[in-house]
């Protein structure tokens, strides 16, 4: 299995200039010398090796060199690792990827690749700061899926995309660097299976970690993951909370963010070209293109045509409000089984919960006739749940949501996607007994918590599923 680098310090983290080095007397004999370059500090260690700033001696132009360190005796896998890497770079020439100038061996045996320097910082560093504006996290973006589309092109998958792998240079412009865990992967062409996890498990896709084929949709997931990192200042996990309720962005948002991060990977984007496409509809910053042809008056019309049907849909979004089902309404039936339950004047739900605690609330048919959407739940708890499961009974069958991991205690504020729910096609006693017009919660406290568990219900509302 490979080491998370996240949690240590990788000389990939450390093309940019800010932490150096000088080589002195101290450091001097940890650098080897190179032909035609002449070593002027080390910018970063790591368990592969270092990278160095040198300035060509005949050129006078400053560069990056990585190396790998021989005395570490790599073998052949990680030799061979650190050629593909060079053999991928040099593949590629886009702006947002960064540059490979050489690539070869000392008289000592280490292996180099000699690499344009990047003056700035990488992702990770802008992301100390927390989320960033939703203009600069687009404007970012769709750099990154620039450079990311070229790769993609040619047939290479990242595999092992981080913040810590895309450089920031001091103009601005992110550039896509760590190119290690490489492959190759054509359309026409089997897929390749990785042998056992490779990457950093925080921003692996499902089939990186269980040895599924891999595809230019891996990278999409990381893609994923990075976005949304740079529009809340986290990593999602779980059930995670869509951004545009946090942060205000488009919807639009949300739903690339669905798209991408989809656990089945033919259900996303098939490559960062794609991510591009959709983000440059709602890119603030985004250029009016104009066709340079024959044709320009009927392009130019048909710009504006879209422009105006575009604000004539958005005024109706806003004249239309979206239809929104509030199961703690006062008027709704309630029966509690393992526990009790009282509505507050604020129109808060107060629960005592039993182990386990199993409130069902009913619903009009017409709410919701078929698939539940979006379900948004917020809630204070005096203890942790172990469990917590959603049940929802209609005329069209029973549709199912079990969270996949322990809730901690205090406020848990979050939306269960319509995707997550599983319709249930073997209906248990259980099940079945349930009401036909009723959505059901069942709240598990864990086994050390206090008693009594109480939970203040302050929000609880689903959406009925769009038709398809």
């Amino acid at each position: 299995m490979v080491l998370d680098r996240s949690q240590i310090p990788d000389a990939d983290d450390h093309l940019t200039t800010p932490v150096s080095t000088p080589v002195g007397p101290a450091t001097r004999a940890a650098v080897t010398s190179f032909e035609n370059y002449d070593v002027i500090e080390t910018l970063g260690t790591g368990g592969m090796g270092r990278v160095l700033r040198a300035r060509h001696r005949l050129m006078e132009r400053e560069v990056a060199i990585k190396t790998l360190r021989g005395e570490l005796n790599p073998g052949p896998a990680l030799a061979d690792r650190f050629k593909q890497e060079a053999r991928a770079l040099a593949a590629l020439d886009h702006e947002n990827i960064v540059k490979v100038y050489d690539f070869g061996q000392t008289r000592e045996g280490v292996l180099f690749l000699v690499m344009e320097l990047v003056s700035g910082s990488t992702l990770r560093g802008k992301l100390r700061g927390g989320a960033l504006p939703f203009k600069e996290a687009v404007s970012l973006m769709r750099q990154i899926c620039a450079g990311l589309g070229k790769a993609h092109a040619a047939g290479i998958v990242h595999r092992d995309l981080k913040p810590e792998n895309i450089l920031i240079g001091a103009d601005g412009r992110a550039r896509v660097a760590d190119f290690g865990l490489a492959i190759t992967h054509r359309a026409d062409a089997p897929a390749h299976h990785a042998e056992g996890p490779a990457g950093t498990v925080v921003y692996m896709a499902p089939e990186q970690k269980n040895g599924a084929a891999i595809t230019q949709a891996t990278d999409v997931y990381a893609l994923g993951l990075i976005f949304y990192e740079l529009l809340t200042g986290r990593v999602p996990e779980g059930v995670f909370e869509l951004p545009s309720r946090i942060t205000g962005c488009p919807q639009q948002v949300d739903q690339i963010l669905r798209r991408c991060l989809q656990a089945d990977a033919a259900q996303r984007y098939s490559n960062a070209a794609q991510i591009d496409d959709a983000l440059s509809r709602c890119d603030p910053g985004a250029p009016v293109l104009i066709a340079r042809s024959n044709r320009r008056a009927l392009w130019t019309a048909t710009a504006l045509l879209a422009v105006l049907l575009c604000g004539l849909a958005a005024w109706i979004v806003q004249k239309v409000p979206e239809k929104i089902v509030n199961l703690l309404q006062e008027q709704r039936s309630m029966h509690v089984q393992g526990g009790s339950a009282s509505r507050e004047p604020d129109g808060t739900l107060s629960l005592q919960m039993g182990n386990p605690l199993r409130i069902q609330l009913g619903i009009d048919p017409s709410e919701l006739p078929g698939a539940p959407g979006d379900l948004a739940v917020k809630c204070t708890s005096s203890a942790s749940l172990q469990g917590f499961e959603v049940l929802v009974k209609n005329e069209q069958g029973v549709w199912k949501y079990t969270h996949p991991k322990a809730v901690k205690a205090g406020t848990w504020d979050t939306v269960i996607t319509a995707d997550k729910f599983v319709r249930v096609e073997k209906i248990t006693d259980i099940e079945g007994a349930l009401a036909p017009g009723s959505v059901t919660l069942v709240i598990t406290p864990a086994p050390d918590a206090a008693q009594p568990a109480t939970m203040v219900m302050s929000e609880l509302s689903v959406k009925p599923a769009p038709p398809k």
